[in-house]
């Protein structure tokens, strides 16, 4: 099977696929129909701009196949307006009901959507270890807890610029700073040498975070863990991560205990037009 897959009767010869080609290893020859250049395996990174764009699917890859493709439904665009509010209404949830997880069948709705957030190079190299027992949520704050405790014995400057002393205070007193009581948990990891993950990490929970709400979610960026599974190893031994992977970011998930109905505002825009 080559490269690229051809259907000559649907092609039009408009070269739309050649001229959207990232990495430019199509051409189009005078008469015939998209081709690949020699040695093109090496540089396609099978990132389907060439399946995407062609509006009558008659392009296909191994890789991306235009079966697999649904096609983009008009109707289901969003108005100016609509994207707008949506993104001027996005909010860190912070409660989160003690009476109500989300089911398997909705952490793996809102997690499937992480693999559509684009990477590096196409380089789709981050992984995911979902804890969905509250208890294991709670395990893993209490690790992060004792990371930070250990900070304010020694006096650590990041202890002190972080509250980690109250933080610590209140954990011991039922008062769950550092998770929120969120029953649900996803770590993003990869390998260390992964030089496109730190992004990819930041993109893929972004678009977790937004489409929560959709399925009655309400996450939070877990910072504490993050900054805790990077230099505590009895945090590191509980995550159990693959040999060389390191936490990339940390998303607690939950059903929201609360409604927000403003947009709050936020500083002027800081830019330099040139």
């Amino acid at each position: 099977m080559g490269l690229l897959i051809v259907d000559e009767d649907k092609c039009k010869q408009d070269n739309l696929c050649v001229a959207d080609c990232p990495v430019q290893i199509m051409h189009m020859p005078e008469g015939g129909y998209p081709q690949v250049i020699a040695g093109a395996e090496a540089f396609c990174i099978a990132c389907g701009h060439c399946v995407a764009v062609c509006p009558f699917g008659a392009i296909s890859h191994p890789q991306v196949k235009s079966e697999d493709c649904p096609p983009i439904v008009k109707e289901n665009a969003v108005s100016q307006a609509q994207a707008k509010q949506f993104l001027r209404s996005r909010r860190s949830i912070r409660q989160f009901k003690k009476d109500a997880s989300a089911s398997r069948a909705e952490l793996e709705q809102l997690m499937d959507m992480a693999r559509y957030a684009q990477t590096g190079h196409n380089s789709q190299s981050i992984h995911w270890k979902i804890y969905t027992k509250p208890a294991d949520v709670h395990d893993v704050a209490a690790g992060v807890a004792a990371w930070m405790e250990r900070l304010v014995e020694k006096n650590d400057p990041m202890a002190q610029m972080m509250n980690m002393a109250v933080i610590v205070k209140a954990f011991k007193n039922g008062v769950d700073f550092i998770m929120r009581g969120a029953p649900h948990l996803a770590v993003c990891h990869a390998h260390a040498e992964d030089r496109f993950a730190d992004r990819s990490a930041d993109i893929a929970l972004t678009y977790l975070e937004l489409y929560a709400p959709t399925l009655g979610l309400g996450t939070c960026w877990a910072g504490y863990f993050q900054a805790a599974a990077l230099f505590w190893p009895p945090l590191q031994a509980l995550l159990d991560l693959p040999e060389g992977h390191v936490v990339k970011a940390g998303l607690m998930i939950g059903k929201p205990n609360v409604k927000y109905f403003r947009c709050p505002e936020r500083k002027p825009l800081r830019a330099q037009w040139v």
